[in-house]
């Protein structure tokens, strides 16, 4: 098994091809948003590095503070979380990248992990097709199993954050024998397989219905495409596999072994999300028009559909390297951090990335405010005041290096919301 620390990649896509015929047109505007985007998010991880050098001097009085198990970890060294102006930092829930090859080496299956928090159980599974599209700076559209192909496992996932929106904290790489190594802790798997699949010489390699998969015929089973046969139908076996495997590892966690260091990786993700409730579906896609019939198929997501999927899978994403999510700061306006769960997992589906929830400067806020102060996040602001169905949209003077956006709960949400 593979992770990213394992190689030593000198950039994200050393030898990833030209593409000047498919590079999307970027405004000032955006480049801008961006810069303004890279600003925040150094403000924001300055703040988290100085409050990793407060916790350990403050923790015998307890500076950590879990607004919800299943909604991310959040963390402040300000003692009071019922006085007026507390707020709390937000770390993003964790993230895994599984790319599963083939016997020569391709990439046959893309799935992201995602945690609730580092301690609540149960999680997210996302099935992603390998030939997903990233639109990469620089690069433009590019399939993931393509960067993959180019520059290995740290191209993939960079292309894998753009296709999908969010950061990845890291990625690991499933060879057969690996894959099969790992399911042999669980046994075999008991599954309906929906199509006759043939080897190469035109045999009956699985046939349909009710199988019952050994360990070592996992991972030819997940990888066969049939001539002409399109990449959606293997994705859908994949997710096949994936609920069996969970199905079995939720009867022991405990009890899967995992190869390599057990603080990361597989070894952390997996017996987790088998402990609790598991989010796990295939991402929705739409196939990438082309010309010509002979080109490979491609897929894209539309950014509804990430909206819609990327929250029930990643509870709080960090958005990726350009920016694509806005910071948000979630205030409670009416009380003590009222509804400032319910409306950060609002502000999720809605594109944007918490990075602070707590109180506003008081608790009588009649009416929801949603504030920006750069005029390229003016429609992803009103975005947010959808989402939440109230809120007064209004651009302020002031810069804030923390957040794009901040939202102030008032009584007329937190009303709706029953708080």
């Amino acid at each position: 098994m593979t992770t990213q620390a394992d190689q030593d990649v000198p950039a994200r896509f050393p030898h990833a091809p030209d593409a000047p015929d498919r590079r999307p047109r970027r405004s000032e505007q955006r480049r801008r948003a961006q810069r303004v985007h890279q600003r925040a998010m150094t403000a924001y991880v300055a703040a988290l590095v100085l409050l990793g050098l407060a916790v350990p001097v403050l923790g015998w009085i307890g500076v950590q503070v879990i607004l919800d198990s299943s909604d991310g970890q959040v963390v402040d060294p300000q003692l009071d979380p019922n006085e007026p102006g507390f707020q709390a930092l937000v770390a993003p829930s964790p993230t895994l990248l599984v790319l599963h090859v083939d016997d020569a080496g391709g990439l046959v299956g893309t799935t992201l992990l995602g945690l609730p928090s580092e301690d609540g159980d149960g999680g997210g599974v996302l099935l992603v097709p390998p030939a997903t599209v990233g639109d990469v700076p620089d690069i433009g559209e590019l399939p993931i199993d393509a960067a993959y192909a180019y520059s290995g496992l740290d191209a993939a996932r960079a292309t894998a954050e753009w296709a999908l929106g969010i950061s990845i904290d890291d990625v690991v790489v499933l060879d057969p024998a690996e894959w099969s190594d790992v399911i042999s802790s669980t046994g075999p798997l008991a599954l309906t397989n929906p199509d006759v699949l043939r080897d190469a010489e035109g045999d009956v390699a699985f046939p349909a219905g009710e199988l019952v998969l050994e360990p070592s015929q996992v991972p030819a089973y997940a990888a066969a495409l049939q001539p002409g046969e399109s990449r959606l139908n293997r994705l859908f076996r994949q997710e096949l596999v994936w609920r069996a495997w969970l199905d079995a590892m939720a009867e022991d966690p405990t009890a899967v072994q995992f190869p390599g260091e057990q603080e990361r990786g597989l070894a952390r993700f997996l017996p987790t999300i088998a402990s609790g409730t598991v989010h796990l579906e295939a991402l929705p896609v739409e196939p990438v028009p082309v010309s010509d019939p002979s080109t490979p198929e491609t897929f894209v997501a539309a950014p509804e559909v990430l909206d819609r999927v990327i929250p029930e899978v990643v509870p709080f994403p960090a958005s990726n390297a350009g920016g694509s999510r806005p910071l948000v700061r979630v205030l409670a306006g009416t009380g003590p951090q009222e509804g400032t769960v319910e409306v950060a997992r609002r502000v999720v589906a809605a594109g944007g990335q918490v990075v602070l929830v707590g109180n506003a400067d008081r608790f009588d806020h009649a009416e929801t405010q949603i504030t920006y102060w750069d005029d390229t996040r003016r429609e992803e602001a009103q975005e947010v005041a959808e989402a939440l169905g109230f809120g007064t949209v209004t651009r302020v003077d002031e810069v804030d290096e923390s957040a794009d956006i901040v939202v102030v709960i008032g009584q007329d949400l937190a009303g709706a919301l029953g708080t």
